[in-house]
């Protein structure tokens, strides 16, 4: 019983301090990767995002990346591809670009990719991904949160 609520303890206690030290907003830890579709088909363009997203989400450590936590596609065409890190977020354009690298080193025909230096604000049209890695998380407490494929309950 002792060590069933010392766990919960730890647990809670270890999400709550990620929370208080979050250093970042959504927003500095937002980037966009535009795509150039040309005249490729949509079947075409989900197995190249499925292809890219793969790509990054597997890449190996190279001592420069974090791979970004989630990902989000958009635009009318699929043209877009939002990621948002949790970490490193003031190199977060830098690191995708050499991301992309390395995915146009290791797959070929390829359309035309550029990260897109702008700035962009946690939305329905770009990412909306939150929780306690970020300053303005808007997840409610209690609410579960998938990051890197783990899941994570909100705590206030």
């Amino acid at each position: 019983m002792i060590k069933s609520g010392l766990i919960i303890f730890f647990l809670l206690f270890g999400t709550i301090a990620c929370a208080e030290g979050a250093k970042y907003t959504r927003e500095e830890c937002i980037v966009r990767i535009n795509i150039d579709w040309g005249d490729a088909s949509l079947n075409s363009k989900e197995a190249t995002i499925r292809t890219i997203t793969d790509a990054i989400r597997k890449a190996p450590d190279m001592g420069f990346n974090k791979t970004p936590a989630s990902s989000a596609i958009q635009g009318n065409a699929r043209e877009f591809i939002y990621y948002q890190y949790k970490d490193d977020c003031e190199n977060r354009i830098e690191n995708t670009k050499k991301l992309l690298r390395y995915v146009r080193d290791n797959i070929t025909d390829l359309p035309p990719l550029e990260v897109d230096s702008g700035s962009f604000r946690p939305g329905v049209d770009t990412i909306r991904s939150s929780g306690p890695w970020w300053k303005d998380r808007e997840t409610p407490v209690g609410e579960r949160v998938i990051i890197d494929d783990k899941e994570y309950i909100e705590v206030e």
